[in-house]
Parts: C-alpha cells; sequence; structure tokens
C-alpha cells in the first residue's frame, strides 16, 4: 500500500516534507491546491493502490496572498482565478489560510472518500526555515518520495531557497505562472526522474521561454 501527501511549493517546507514524509509518495503546487491536479491523483490512487492521503497547506503562504489580492480586485489573472480564486468567492472576509485546509480536506473527502484521509496544518513559526537572500530558484518535478537533500546535491541546490513543484508538468503551468509573475523566480529547473520523457519537457521548457523572455530555464535527469 502506498501513501500520498498534498502540500505546498514553498522553499521552507522542504526540510520538514522530507524529515517527516519519507516514506510518502509527494505532490506539491502553489497552495495544495487539490483541484489543479485532480485528474493526476485519481490516476495515481488507481495505479499505486493508495491507502492514505495527507492535505499539509500551511501559514503565511503566499499562495493565499495570491488569492487575498484576487478577491480584493488587485492583480486579476484569469489562470489564477479559474485554479484557486474561484475556490474562495464566498470567503472574502475569512482566515483564508484555514479555509483553504478547509476546503482542500473536504474535496479530498469528495474524490477519496473511501480512503483515510488526514491533515497537517504546518504551522511555519513552529518548524525549522532559514531566510535565503539569494536569487531563489523554482524545481519542477514528478510526484515521488521527497528524496530532495540527494537532489540538492546533485544539482547544487539551497534546500531553503528552492521552491519545488511535484506534479504532471501540463497541470501546473499556471503553479508555475505564480512563481515567475507574483514570487518574482527567474530560475527553472525542469527535474526528470529515472526513465521520464524529456521530450515533454522540453516542449514546456519551450513553451516558458516563449513567453517568459528573461527567464533561465534547463532540464536536468537523475536516475535514482
Amino acid at each position: 500500500m502506498s501513501k500520498v501527501l498534498i502540500s505546498c511549493m514553498d522553499r521552507r517546507l522542504n526540510n520538514y516534507i522530507e524529515s517527516k514524509y519519507s516514506d510518502f509518495f509527494v505532490f506539491r503546487n502553489a497552495g495544495a491546491n487539490v483541484y489543479g491536479i485532480e485528474q493526476q491523483l485519481k490516476e495515481f490512487v488507481n495505479d499505486h493502490n493508495v491507502d492514505k492521503l495527507v492535505i499539509a497547506p500551511h501559514t503565511d503562504c503566499g499562495a493565499m496572498k495570491v488569492v487575498k489580492s484576487s478577491l480584493e480586485g488587485k492583480q486579476r489573472d484569469s489562470d489564477i482565478d479559474n485554479l484557486l480564486t474561484n475556490h474562495f468567492l464566498s470567503f472574502k472576509d475569512s482566515n483564508l489560510e484555514e479555509k483553504n485546509k478547509e476546503i482542500m480536506f473536504n474535496r479530498l473527502n469528495e474524490l477519496f472518500n473511501y480512503l483515510d484521509i488526514g491533515v497537517d496544518f504546518i504551522d511555519i513559526n513552529k518548524i525549522e526555515t532559514k531566510e535565503d537572500k539569494n536569487e531563489h530558484i523554482l524545481l519542477v518535478t514528478s510526484p515521488y518520495e521527497p528524496i530532495y537533500k540527494e537532489i540538492f546535491n546533485e544539482l547544487n541546490l539551497e534546500p531553503f531557497g528552492t521552491y519545488i513543484i511535484q506534479a504532471r508538468t501540463d497541470l501546473v503551468l499556471t503553479d508555475i505562472k505564480i512563481g515567475i509573475e507574483r514570487l518574482g523566480i527567474k530560475n527553472i529547473i525542469f527535474l526528470a526522474l529515472k526513465d521520464e520523457n524529456e521530450r515533454n519537457l522540453k516542449y514546456f521548457e519551450s513553451m516558458l521561454r516563449i513567453r517568459y523572455k528573461d527567464i533561465k530555464t534547463k532540464i536536468e535527469k537523475i536516475k535514482l
């Protein structure tokens, strides 16, 4: 049987996720958003004999700040609204991080009410974090066990300077957009694990290069 964690791409969560969920397959995107990865989650649960799911959003979440800004009519974006904001239209005056936990937990129960579903609401103030003032990097890869230390060492990346998205690339293009346009990320690494199809990654990398002229992208491959 397999276990799955759905959490946020926030760079401050890397060590926490690796230490606590080392035996889980991990999905990560902006705000631990179940809706954005529903299609892949359904396939993954069926294909990997999953019996437990954990949703792990967190406090001080950048994605919820993006939602708040959209709800207030600032920096509206149709892609981001469809991915995130529209799920919070009735909760403008609520604690969005608490509401996110509730919304995503409920959605998992709607999709997988036959599985064991848990919540880990991560308080950023209670986990180990480190301020990294260097230019941050976004790493885009597939759902896998959180072998972040091995990846960071192999690619010479800083643990607290690397945002991580883990999901099928075509499902997280808006999450990547949030990283670039809202978090100011200029460097993106697409990481192929094992025997993944690099041709698909090259296609999405070229799309980003056409759309964003000032970002740097590259594809790396690690065989685990």
